[in-house]
Formats: C-alpha cells, sequence, structure tokens
C-alpha cells in the first residue's frame, strides 16, 4: 500500500527547540524525575517526547512541555484557543459559586432514599411485632401455669426441707457479701431491663464535648467573617467584564504583539490574575520579551517565565469549576489543541481573513461604513462565532 504521507503532519513547524535538553538549557524547563523514563535517545527530540507522552495519557506533563517549546507567539494563541473552548463550555454549564459561609457548618445527616424503610413494610412489621408478643405472652403463661403444677406436685415435708436449707445458704451469703440470693438476682434482673447502661446526659464527658463542639462553631464563624473582610465579594457581571476584556488583550496581542500591546496585555491580567484569561494575558506581557516596554530601556523576560504564565493558565482552566468536562479531558483536549497549533493547523489568520474576534459573535458585529477598513479586534463579548472545538 502507498504511503500516504501521515508522518509528515505529525511534524512540529512552530517550535523554539528541537530537543528536550535545549528546552532544559536554553529555557529552563524542568524535567521531573518520574519523566524521565521517558527520554528514551540522546539528544532526545521534542516531537518524541511529546508523543511519547501523550500516548502514556500524560497529558497535563505534554501540554506543560509544549509551552517550553512552542514559539511564544504560537504558544499564546493556544492558550487563547483553550480559553475559548472553556468559555464554550461555561456558557452550557455555568458553575456555581459556594458560600464560603457553608464550609465546615454542622449539618444534619439526611438519609438516601435507598437507605430508608419502605413505607408499605410499617404495616407488615408492625403486624408482625404484635403477633410475637402474642406467642411471648402465651409462652410467659406457659411458663407460669407449669411452675404452679410442680410446686402443687412437691409434698409439704420436701419443700419445708428446701426452704430451711436455702434459708441457711441465704444467711450465709448474705452474711459475706451484703445482700441474699434472691435479692442479687432481682437486681441483675433489673440492670438486665436497662440493658445494663445508664446514660447520664448530664455526664461531665458529654458536657465537655457540648462545649467543645460550641467553641469550634464560634471560631468557625470568626474565620469566616475575617475571610469575608479581606476577600470582596466576587460581582458575576464584573467577573464576566474582566474575562471578555482580558480575552481581547489577549487577542490583540497576537494579531500585534507590540509594545502597546504588551503593556495592554499586562494592565488588564493585573486587574484579573485569578481568572484563567487573565493569566494568560500576562503570559502574553512575559511572551513579548522586554519587561520594561515602551521604556527605554530593555530588561529581558527571564527564561521560562512565560511558559510558567502558560502553564498556570492552563492549569486554572482545566481546574475551573462548572463545564462540561472533567479535569484530564481539558487537559487531553488542550493538548490537541496545542498540537494542531504546533503543527501549523490552527493559526489566527483565519480570524484576520474574516476581519471577527474569535470571542465575538458575527451577527453582533457592527460593519464600519465602506469608508474605514473593518478592524478584526473590535471589542464584544459573547463567545459563540468561534468554535474551538473542532478542527
Amino acid at each position: 500500500m502507498a504511503d500516504k504521507l501521515e508522518w509528515m503532519n505529525k511534524h512540529f513547524v512552530l517550535m523554539r527547540y528541537k530537543t528536550v535538553q535545549e528546552a532544559v538549557e536554553k529555557e529552563k524547563y524542568k524535567l521531573r524525575p518520574d519523566l524521565a523514563e521517558f527520554v528514551t535517545a540522546d539528544p532526545m527530540g521534542a516531537e518524541d517526547f511529546v508523543y511519547h507522552l501523550q500516548e502514556k495519557g500524560k497529558f497535563k506533563e505534554a501540554c506543560d512541555f509544549l509551552s517550553y517549546i512552542m514559539h511564544r507567539r504560537a504558544a499564546i494563541w493556544w492558550g487563547y484557543n483553550c480559553m475559548l473552548s472553556l468559555v464554550a463550555e461555561l456558557e452550557i454549564n455555568p458553575a456555581v459559586e459556594r458560600d464560603i459561609a457553608d464550609i465546615g457548618a454542622p449539618k444534619e445527616m439526611e438519609v438516601p432514599e435507598w437507605a430508608k424503610f419502605p413505607p408499605e413494610l410499617e404495616a407488615e412489621l408492625a403486624a408482625a411485632d404484635a403477633e410475637t408478643n402474642q406467642h411471648v405472652n402465651k409462652i410467659k403463661s406457659g411458663i407460669d401455669s407449669l411452675v404452679g403444677e410442680m410446686q402443687k406436685a412437691i409434698p409439704p415435708e420436701v419443700q419445708n426441707i428446701f426452704d430451711e436449707m436455702f434459708g441457711v445458704v441465704n444467711d450465709k451469703f448474705k452474711a459475706e457479701h451484703g445482700l441474699g440470693v434472691m435479692d442479687l438476682l432481682q437486681k441483675v434482673a433489673a440492670r438486665a431491663g436497662q440493658n445494663a447502661v445508664e446514660i447520664d446526659e448530664k455526664s461531665p464527658i458529654f458536657l465537655e464535648v457540648e462545649k467543645l463542639e460550641k467553641e469550634i462553631e464560634e471560631k468557625r464563624k470568626e474565620t469566616i467573617e475575617l475571610i469575608k473582610s479581606v476577600l470582596p465579594p466576587k460581582m458575576p457581571e464584573h467577573q464576566k467584564k474582566l474575562r471578555d476584556n482580558a480575552m481581547q488583550a489577549v487577542y490583540r496581542w497576537v494579531v500585534a504583539p507590540d509594545e502597546g500591546n504588551s503593556q495592554a496585555a499586562l494592565d488588564i491580567g493585573n486587574e484579573c490574575p485569578d481568572q484563567p484569561a487573565g493569566l494568560l494575558a500576562m503570559a502574553a506581557f512575559w511572551s513579548y520579551g522586554n519587561l520594561t516596554p515602551e521604556g527605554k530601556q530593555v530588561i529581558q523576560t527571564p527564561a521560562g517565565l512565560a511558559a510558567n504564565g502558560i502553564n498556570s493558565a492552563l492549569l486554572q482552566a482545566a481546574l475551573h469549576q462548572g463545564g462540561t468536562r472533567k479535569y484530564k479531558e481539558r487537559c487531553e483536549h488542550y493538548l490537541e489543541l496545542g498540537l494542531q497549533v504546533i503543527r501549523g493547523e490552527n493559526m489566527w489568520d483565519e480570524a484576520l481573513a474574516e476581519k471577527v474576534s474569535p470571542h465575538n459573535t458575527a451577527a453582533e458585529q457592527t460593519p464600519p461604513p465602506a469608508a474605514e477598513p473593518a478592524s478584526p479586534v473590535e471589542p464584544q463579548s459573547v463567545y459563540k462565532k468561534w468554535n474551538p472545538n473542532q478542527k
């Protein structure tokens, strides 16, 4: 069968380093000891290393390495596509914010439906208990009748001898132990009827447990109040606006990675570093290569800083609440998006040709007047047009 040249479609064309050793030496990539077994050649090709990790299901680790070897502009475009994918997920299944006041709060144990006693069997159980009690009463009555018959059958002289001997034994037992044999049996029977355990709710140990529980609840409430006083409440609309601004800043940087867009990415990233898109905006600034844009002096970005920023943004996205994918599924999906980018299969030229920002809806974008060129980066806020889940 003729070779379909499928192997050519697996080549990385947008990478900065061809081997693992180069990434370690020049970009400060840290090769974890548990990943050393995947380095099967000297030097180990970057492509082979990524595909080995993918084959073994190490999707997160493969994403980490991709961020170190991919061209910076392409890497930010990759992260941007991952953010688009996350936003598309959250539109289907939004994340539900949890009130921190519920953390550690005492809750009553709820019995699941499958563990509850079926209501239709309660009547049958009650009838069975009543029937059992009737049988027990009959047995007790029979025993009492049998004892009476036996007492009648014993001759009086024999009974008198037994009573006299029992009296001697009982007196001796009482003198030694402080109570008679029958008294002891009655006491044992009484305690057995009380399950031999008397629970005193006013016992010191129960009082201490109750006191400790109250102290724990008071400390919990104090901690919650402290956290709320330090962390401002999240406003969903404001958070969405920050995310939209960060996505717009990242896209502008990809389209034109200049000083102005780098500074803008840093500014918006500093406003929302707790969001994946905000952290990606900061990574875009670090990818520019100069920590003092629009300044007189150039301060180069330390090796590995941009890659770490991209990794952190992807990790935040993979761990994000809500959505339709779980953590491992997102890592696998993000790796596939990264492979598409580094192989040159997914680039920003399509969006530029259509003059539509991928994170905007084409239907909501107002076409500019004919005399002015249409801008590819007009800001909008709805994520419908671009589908990063398809090649």
